[in-house]
């Protein structure tokens, strides 16, 4: 992401639209058995000295029931 057209001033926002393969070592030692590709989008905007960045999340991430031990699928949409 070039925040340099937000800083010089070129641009009032940059969208954000991508793919994220996360890598299956990461979730080593959590709860987290599985999860989808992450699907993000959003915008970053300046604000003030700094920059605001409003992201939505999609995925999906697979738990093992605590009660059956069977996979759960739990969706994210935030």
């Amino acid at each position: 992401i070039d925040l340099t057209k937000l800083m010089n001033g070129t641009s009032n926002s940059i969208a954000i639209d991508c793919n994220v393969n996360i890598d299956k070592s990461y979730l080593e030692g959590s709860d987290i058995k599985d999860i989808s590709t992450v699907h993000v989008t959003g915008d970053i905007s300046p604000f003030n000295d700094n920059f605001e960045v409003n992201l939505n999340i999609k995925c999906t991430l697979v738990l093992v029931g605590s009660i059956s031990l069977n996979d759960v699928n739990y969706d994210i949409d935030y």
